[in-house]
Parts: C-alpha cells; sequence; structure tokens
C-alpha cells in the first residue's frame, strides 16, 4: 500500500442518476396548428409524451393495426441505425412498430443480467475507521460493476438458477478484496489517507482466470471510475479489511444494480423546411425558430437543403417552434405576400417511433441492452408458442 494518499473526490451521487429522464414538454393539454391547416396536433394528458394526430372533423386517424408478428418487429430493432446524443445515450429510429413492443422491450430492460454486490455478502475483518460496518456495507454495494457482456452471458449464471443452492460458485459470483493500512509516519504532514475503490483488488477463480485467458480482449470486472469512488478516510495506525462478493443478478434487487437509467420513446415526426423559407424570412425569424428549439433541430442548419434526418431525430415534439413559425405566418398574410408558403410542416409517421436508451455505462451500452432484451422476449415467446402448439 503507497504511503502516498490519491487526490480526494467527491463520490458519485448514483441515486440521483437512477432518475427517469422525461422528455421535453409539460403535460397540460393543448391543440396546435402546424401545418397549413390538414393536420392538427393534440397533446394528450397522459404525461406529455405522446401525440395524436386529428383531422379537420376532429376524427382521430386510424392507428397502426396490430396484427403484425411481434417476434419479427423486435427482430428488426436490432437492424436499425443508431444516432448517438452523448455517452451512454442512443436514440434508435424505429418503424413499423406500436407501443406495446417498445414497452415490452422496456419492462425487459430490469431483468438484464447484471453483477452487484449485496450487503450481507461484504464480509468486513477488520475496521479500525471512524466509519461503522453497517455504514461501509452500504456505501460499497452503491459501486457499479463494469465487465464484459458477452464473458457475463456466455459463462456466468443467474444465483438463483446456478447449481450451487446459492452456496457461491465461479459460474454465479466474484471476489474482490480491500486491504489497506496507514502506515504514514507520524512526523509526516499527512495524517490520513483516503482508500477509494481503486483500492479493490480482483480475486478470480481460477476457471475465471482460464476464460479471460482463452479471451484477452474481453475486460475483466472493476469498478467504473475507481479513482473517483472515495469509500472513506483512514486515519494514522488504522486498517480496513474486508471481502465484497458481487453475484450475478437480473437487476431488480437494487436501483444501483440496473444497467438502464432511463428509456422512453415518442413518435417520429418528418420536418419539411419550404425550400423558398429564404426568400420571404429575415435572418432574425430564422434565428428566432432555431432558438426556439430545446432540442436544436435547427443548429447548423443553412436553411438552403432539406433537414438532414439526423437533426429530425432530435426532435421532442417541444412545440418551441411553432410560435415564431406562426408569426411569420401571420406576417405573410397581413402583407398578402405568398398566403400559401408553408414555412415549416411537421407532420408525425404512424408507426414509426424514436426509442431512446440511456444506460450506467457499467456492462451494457445501450444497443447491448435492447439486443439482450430482445433475445430475452423472443425466448419468452417462442417457448409461450410451444406451449400453445402442445394444447392442440
Amino acid at each position: 500500500m503507497s504511503t502516498t494518499a490519491p487526490p480526494p473526490a467527491q463520490r458519485a451521487s448514483l441515486a440521483a442518476a437512477t432518475k427517469p429522464t422525461k422528455p421535453h414538454g409539460g403535460s397540460s393539454s393543448s391543440t396546435i396548428m402546424i401545418d397549413d391547416g390538414d393536420l392538427l396536433m393534440q397533446r394528450k394528458p397522459t404525461g406529455g409524451e405522446f401525440f395524436s394526430v386529428k383531422n379537420n372533423k376532429n376524427q382521430e386517424s386510424k392507428k397502426d393495426p396490430r396484427q403484425d408478428d411481434g417476434v419479427e418487429r423486435i427482430i428488426n430493432l436490432k437492424k436499425r441505425d443508431t444516432q448517438a446524443i452523448k455517452d451512454h445515450r442512443t436514440v434508435f429510429h424505429v418503424p413499423n412498430t406500436n407501443t406495446t413492443i417498445l414497452n415490452s422491450i422496456r419492462r425487459e430492460f430490469d431483468f438484464l443480467k447484471t453483477l452487484a454486490f449485496e450487503s450481507h455478502l461484504v464480509q468486513i475483518k477488520t475496521n479500525s475507521s471512524m466509519m461503522s460496518d453497517h455504514q461501509l456495507r452500504d456505501r460499497v454495494c452503491m459501486l457499479p460493476i463494469d465487465c464484459d457482456v458477452k464473458w457475463l452471458h456466455q459463462h456466468m449464471k443467474d444465483h438463483n438458477d446456478c447449481h450451487c443452492d446459492d452456496k457461491g460458485c465461479f459460474r454465479c459470483q466474484i471476489v474482490f478484496e480491500l486491504n489497506v493500512k496507514n502506515t504514514v509516519p507520524v512526523h509526516s504532514h499527512i495524517d490520513q489517507i483516503i482508500v477509494t475503490a481503486q483500492d479493490l483488488q480482483l480475486k478470480l477463480y481460477p476457471e475465471q482466470k482460464a476464460w479471460f485467458s482463452e479471451h484477452p480482449s474481453w475486460k475483466k470486472p472493476s469498478i467504473i471510475d475507481a479513482e473517483k469512488m472515495t469509500l472513506l478516510p483512514l486515519g494514522l495506525e488504522k486498517q480496513l479489511h474486508m471481502q465484497l462478493i458481487a453475484r450475478v443478478t437480473n437487476g431488480d434487487i437494487f436501483v444501483p444494480a440496473k444497467p438502464v437509467i432511463s428509456s422512453f420513446y415518442r413518435p417520429h415526426v418528418s420536418i419539411v423546411v419550404d425550400p423558398e423559407i429564404t426568400l420571404y424570412t429575415t435572418n432574425k425569424q430564422r434565428n428566432d425558430i432555431t432558438k426556439s428549439c430545446s432540442a436544436g433541430v435547427f443548429d447548423d442548419y443553412e436553411w438552403k437543403t432539406p433537414l438532414p434526418s439526423n437533426s429530425q431525430h432530435r426532435c421532442t415534439l417541444c412545440l418551441g417552434c411553432v410560435l415564431p413559425i406562426q408569426k411569420i405566418r401571420d406576417d405573410l398574410k397581413k402583407n398578402k405576400t405568398t398566403e400559401k408558403a408553408k414555412v415549416i410542416v411537421m407532420k408525425e409517421i404512424q408507426g414509426n417511433f424514436n426509442f431512446v436508451v440511456e444506460t450506467t455505462g457499467a456492462t451494457y451500452t445501450p444497443l447491448d441492452a435492447c439486443i439482450y432484451s430482445c433475445d430475452s422476449l423472443m425466448q419468452r415467446a417462442q417457448n409461450l408458442l410451444s406451449m400453445v402448439s402442445s394444447l392442440h
């Protein structure tokens, strides 16, 4: 153990990160004209996430029929191109589907296989620090464990399904050990050291070592941002020695163990910009449209070419651009310069959705989370079909 203390760092709050992210827009009900009168978009009072399309006769348009094979739709999700918004957050464009399939995938995220510490499996052998054993257990159980997703699904089993009868073995658990003692000289200006998750040492079973030897590209289990995860300060001549066992679980036991922070979907919107918009609008009017969009749909847009599809995927239906667009139309009608100018037309594409998935960055990328959730759903569907077929 080195006598130099690592730089103190505030421990990241995982509890705040697990709060689901809501899309832009409130939940109040409103009906706003989007194009030249053929289409009305009405916000539903169900959380502000989705919209229904109505025509001028107040008749709701027909929704996408749910008669297609659900398994085929799940398979199609794997083939979609993705657009990375930021680290660990991805938007999937999913066509020809409905909300039933997407909700099934979202619920399946709760049962993704992952590694997590459990408080009753944290064995504290020596603790002379100022922190109690109970507080220390609660603290280390919040540490996020990162590992290779292929190794996890190919070789490891859920501890409830393992043949070891919940005793723990190389197929359902991994072991970390921490043994730190403050041996800083008494006359040194440093009177304490900071114990971080970087001090945890991985102790692999022989079988697990053989797996990683056969696959050098697989990353071994570790703590995310270990050098930033502060556990506790350790005073002079104080020692902390404990063994931590992380078991494979389906993620529904504790909130920190869930690999997916948030997931939601919204209708895919087609945005068509009038090719002649620069002829009857000023730079200020176009800048007002750009600033009104909180999702940045019109950022870096030159208003001379069709709006790129990547920019259209950003649209969250916040309807912030409606007011400046309507103001331009009112000015055009007032000045009678051109009454048929559409400026910008937004239309919801039935059966097409933007599926937003954000993970903690531990083990799963958003694409991995969708793929393994789809595989699990397909297996469940096949089991159900086999059971139903056996009844005939």
